[in-house]
């Protein structure tokens, strides 16, 4: 009896201590966001990414102490997502500054810098898989992309010391390096180190992703992807420094300098608004501006009068609220029963803010700590509920429960796992390396729409060598670039570039003494490993549909599977005729490429259309798109 009631006293006194953990609303009590657990990790700074990958949670550390040189929570912390318990701790070199600030995760490798002007990628299981070093400490953070002509994920890194490094993903070694000049105005910055993360988009649609990134002698980069050499730069007002990382969507950049001056620009650089943040013109804006359809969320901090939020809505006037430092970037997610999706952000006094879709503010919580870091949404012990995790001054990571279930269009800092730092983007999976035996393949298997990106998995999609299907023919899939294509077929081919009758620019495929198919990739540029499968065309009879039509099949037998035909050509393009079946497949295209027409043609004219056909015609080509 004794010990039934010591278990029931220290089961109420484990639930009180919990309950008393409940954030609640101080604009609506009757809100609340239960605590589901917390660990100690050591301190975090605005530019640390939060991250969630296959079941856990890695939090970069700076330690217990931003100036210890050596300190045992230093690194990057993996955590189970639904409890809390530090599974691994990633540290990179033996001695020295050890602090990170930035983690990029792909189901391959774990990247991130430290203190120690080092940058490296683990394994899964913690083994190094390769590190390099540079002139300068790293304090943003690694982004991941394809930036050659393999099917590894290759890492853009920038550090204190003004470098700009492309390292190849497989081997660690550079592809390319770039660095500022300093500004020789007496009025600029006489700085160039990088505190700001890298965002990625492909600028000039050559197929490899840009970088934008913002550099302390006040001018905002976009460098190209494959080579490192500049498209374009843009210049600070005052000039100041820019501390901010960019908010990037596929059309729209969006950065802050620390003087408080908002910029928005196209992709190709142009000027398009100026939003002054600051009148009093004081250094103070270090976080990212986060924006939706109707209004722009961002903190100031620095200057004490003006510390707290500007909130921006169309058709609004600007507003302003003093809640005290922040440095932290607001999140976009749903996170309560309302149907539209809210910014969230935390200030260095210790307040959690919730902000609506009209800019209204909804919600302020009390957190147990101030905190410059930004938060993470997203459901990280898998039960179909998002969960929120802050990281605190007090070296502690808190999980809290939400009522909601999504969706999630900005998540995490810089947008993903691998940081590109680009709205809604597109991850392709990373390969296997050759020297890693952990590979996580299911590394991100939640729906898009609670984790604010999509997810390429190339390498896992099974492939049926001979089918014809809406996702390709055989081995070659839509959407695959030529490089995963090439990774997946995994035999000897030959390839010859050609032009078809029609016009259109396309791969011929070479293998068992026949040609394959053809590949279709983007006309304007050459190809190459990153260029994307558009379309595939094939005249082989190997490959038939799960309806069994094949080339060479007469077009009255398919006529009994898919229906009656129409058949018609153009006279800008006589040989190309097309053949289209009543109940056919929106993704697929019956062609013939010939003199003598399959179709009868009453008379000749600039569009020819017929139903009939010659009793032996047969479907040359059968292309999908």
């Amino acid at each position: 009896m004794a010990r039934l009631l010591l278990f029931l006293l220290l089961l109420y006194s484990s639930s009180s201590v919990l309950s008393a953990k409940t954030l609640v609303n101080s604009l609506n009590p009757s809100q609340k966001i239960p605590l589901k657990w917390k660990t100690h990790v050591g301190l975090t700074t605005y530019r640390t990414t939060l991250q969630y990958a296959n079941g856990m949670v890695f939090v970069p550390s700076n330690g217990k102490s931003y100036a210890s040189p050596k300190d045992s929570f230093d690194g990057v912390h993996m955590l189970n997502g639904k409890n809390g318990k530090r599974e691994h701790l990633f540290v990179l070199g033996k001695y020295g500054d050890r602090d990170v600030n930035g983690v990029a995760i792909s189901a391959s490798k774990i990247v991130f810098g430290n203190d120690e002007n080092y940058i490296g990628a683990f394994s899964w299981n913690g083994s190094l898989l390769w590190a390099q070093k540079a002139g300068g400490d790293f304090e943003g953070a690694p982004a991941l992309a394809h930036l050659n002509d393999d099917t590894f994920l290759d890492a853009v890194v920038a550090n204190e010391a003004g470098e700009i490094f492309a390292l190849n993903g497989k081997t660690g070694k550079p592809i390319w390096a770039f660095q500022p000049a300093l500004t020789p105005d007496v009025y600029s910055p006489q700085k160039r180190s990088f505190l700001a993360s890298p965002s990625l988009l492909d600028i000039n649609k050559d197929g490899y992703k840009d970088i934008l990134i913002g550099c302390r002698n006040g001018s905002f980069y976009a460098l190209n992807g494959k080579n490192g050499k500049m498209l374009w730069k843009h210049f600070s007002v005052e000039p100041s420094g820019i501390f901010s990382s960019a908010f990037v969507t596929k059309s729209h950049i969006f950065y802050a300098e620390s003087y408080g001056f908002l910029h928005k620009l196209n992709t190709k650089g142009r000027y398009l608004q100026r939003i002054d943040l600051n009148p009093s013109d004081h250094p103070q804006v270090v976080a990212m501006p986060m924006v939706n359809k109707n209004s722009i969320v961002i903190g100031t901090t620095f200057y004490e009068p003006e510390n707290g939020f500007w909130s921006l809505s169309q058709l609004k006037p600007e507003r302003f609220e003093k809640v005290g430092q922040v440095s932290a970037s607001a999140i976009l997610a749903n996170v309560d029963y309302s149907s539209s999706e809210e910014f969230v952000f935390i200030t260095e006094q210790g307040l959690l803010v919730i902000i609506d879709s009209k800019g209204n503010t909804v919600g302020k919580y009390t957190l147990p700590s101030g905190g410059e870091a930004t938060p993470m949404i997203a459901d990280v012990d898998k039960d179909g509920q998002l969960e929120l995790l802050v990281s605190l001054f007090d070296e502690y990571i808190y999980c809290y429960d939400l009522p909601s279930k999504g969706p999630v269009s900005w998540g995490q800092f810089r947008a993903n796992p691998y940081n590109t730092g680009l709205q809604h983007d597109t991850l392709s999976q990373d390969n296997k390396l050759p020297n890693n035996r952990v590979y996580k393949s299911k590394i991100f298997t939640q729906n898009p729409e609670n984790t604010g990106f999509s997810y390429h998995t190339w390498l896992d999609a099974p492939i049926s060598p001979y089918l014809i299907s809406a996702k390709g023919i055989g081995h070659a899939l839509l959407g695959y670039t030529y490089a995963q294509f090439k990774e997946r077929l995994n035999k000897p081919f030959q390839e010859k570039h050609i032009t078809l009758d029609n016009g259109i620019k396309a791969t011929a495929i070479f293998f068992d003494n026949a040609v394959q198919y053809y590949l279709v990739f983007p006309q304007q540029f050459p190809v190459n490993g990153t260029s994307v499968i558009t379309m595939v065309i094939t005249n082989n009879p190997n490959y038939k549909s799960s309806r069994n039509v094949r080339s060479g099949k007469r077009i009255s037998a398919v006529a009994t599977t898919l229906g009656s035909p129409t058949l018609s050509y153009d006279s800008s393009f006589p040989l190309q005729e097309r053949i289209r079946f009543q109940r056919q497949e929106p993704w697929i295209q019956f062609t013939s490429y010939s003199k003598a027409k399959a179709g009868i043609y009453k008379k000749k004219s600039s569009v020819n259309m017929t139903k009939l056909y010659q009793a032996n015609a047969v479907i040359q080509f059968i292309a999908v798109r």
